[in-house]
């Protein structure tokens, strides 16, 4: 059954909460369906799930239970309601959330944009995926899947925000988890996630996400991402502080060794705090010279 196509000719769903009525689809991935729906005047994005598939239903439960069990936080995506719906006699089960204004994917990179310019923007980037990052952390979940596709815009506060937690890691000591990932699931994207996460069957840790984060703003500086090749300045002598920070910064977090990267978003900000501070001289040489050669 085409679902863009049905939901197009009934034009509402019923809910448990109410009726919705469809406006648009916003994409697709793996299994699941992403529309824009309106209740009154409110817009929402419903994400649909059609699957006979126990371990992808037990992911997609998870995708929204466990967050749900963590305070909100502005910079990581805001689910409502989950709940099942019947469409033409098709099970299919939903989470109803936040609508964002597009994704980083769909507004595209700024790598022609001049450099006071890409300093600001890439800043606020960096801020708000090192800030939902370091919520996603704290409460023991790790992403596993940041990319353009899944950092939404969300208009009201002009920030990003982290999206789409469907095959995020959540602690089995924090989570009472519907779903187990098998040792030979690969749970990365090729683009974006760290060499371990795609050659390897080991638990992921949060440099994966780290990773991930170098790789992204990487992309959305340069329009490319990079893979075992060494990393392209994205300052030069001339840029703004921000960009000769993130130069750094990028560099360490895209090591392909996880050893090498940083381990924790507090580690970088305790790194971006040193890179900031003044410069200590030694004076005393140039001194000793100059008193030699008045002497």
């Amino acid at each position: 059954m085409n679902i863009n196509k049905t939901l197009k000719s009934k034009k509402f769903i019923q809910t448990d909460i109410g009726d919705f009525e469809y406006v648009k689809s916003l994409g697709e991935g793996g299994n699941s369906f992403v529309f824009h729906f309106k209740k009154g005047d409110t817009d929402f994005a419903i994400k649909f799930l059609k699957t006979t598939d126990e371990s992808k239903l037990n992911r997609f439960k998870d995708e929204y239970f466990c967050a749900a069990q963590i305070p909100s936080h502005k910079n990581i995506v805001h689910s409502y309601h989950f709940d099942k719906i019947t469409l033409e006699g098709d099970e299919y089960f939903i989470i109803i959330m936040k609508f964002y204004d597009g994704t980083l994917g769909s507004e595209g990179t700024i790598s022609t944009a001049d450099a006071d310019d890409k300093s600001e923007k890439v800043w606020l980037l960096f801020a708000c995926l090192a800030n939902g990052l370091r919520h996603l952390h704290t409460n023991e979940i790790i992403h596993r899947d940041l990319k353009p596709q899944n950092v939404f815009f969300d208009n009201v506060i002009n920030e990003y925000v982290i999206g789409d937690l469907g095959i995020a890691h959540f602690s089995d000591e924090k989570f009472g988890r519907e779903s187990k990932t098998k040792p030979s699931e690969r749970m990365a994207n090729f683009g974006f996630s760290a060499p371990e996460q795609i050659n390897s069957k080991d638990s992921v840790q949060a440099s994966c996400d780290i990773y991930s984060l170098g790789q992204v703003l990487y992309w959305y500086l340069t329009g490319s991402t990079i893979r075992g090749l060494d990393m392209t300045p994205v300052s030069s002598y001339n840029s703004p502080d921000k960009l000769k920070y993130l130069d750094k910064i990028i560099k360490k977090c895209l090591a392909n060794d996880p050893s090498k990267r940083f381990q924790s978003i507090s580690e970088i900000s305790e790194y971006l705090n040193e890179l900031k501070k003044p410069a200590r001289h030694d004076y005393w040489p140039a001194l000793h010279s100059f008193d030699d050669s008045i002497r």
